[in-house]
């Protein structure tokens, strides 16, 4: 079953309230989002997002922005429907140049990564096994209280 896709940004609810960020080509360091609404000016051609990652939490959706020789390239993941056993949870990957709107620095980002059946092989005696796939956003690292 395929799980990500790539959409356009008229595929994307703007009515949900996304965490995490989009990296505009006119600015320094990233807008952060938590648990806010994204507008879909921001996705324009000049200032345009450089790189960006949403997390929807209820319903489990991740998108990831690029923006690749003059066009976005949307990828959208649905973490939902995803059986455990192929997921490793909570990765944390440092953050860079983010903070929150309160000022606090963002430390880490939060991923997922998807593990791939793929044919055995010789080295496996030809019992299928599993293979990094892709990784997706899923949030921040939450300071400690």
């Amino acid at each position: 079953m395929n799980y990500h896709e790539i959409i356009q940004i008229s595929n994307i609810d703007f009515s949900l309230n996304y965490t995490g960020y989009i990296w505009l080509s006119d600015k320094q360091k990233p807008e952060v989002f938590e648990s806010q609404k994204v507008e879909s000016n921001l996705f324009g051609e000049l200032p345009f997002v450089v790189e960006g990652q949403l997390y929807h939490p209820e319903s489990q959706t991740s998108l990831a922005v690029k923006y690749v020789d003059g066009k976005y390239l949307i990828t959208q993941y649905k973490l939902k429907a995803i059986p455990n056993e192929q997921l490793t949870r909570d990765l944390s990957f440092l953050a860079k140049r983010m903070q929150r709107r309160d000022g606090t620095k963002i430390e880490k980002l939060l991923m997922v990564q998807f593990w791939e059946l793929a044919e055995g092989t010789a080295l496996t005696e030809g019992m299928p096994e599993l293979q990094p796939a892709w990784m997706a956003f899923t949030g921040f690292v939450q300071p400690k209280s």
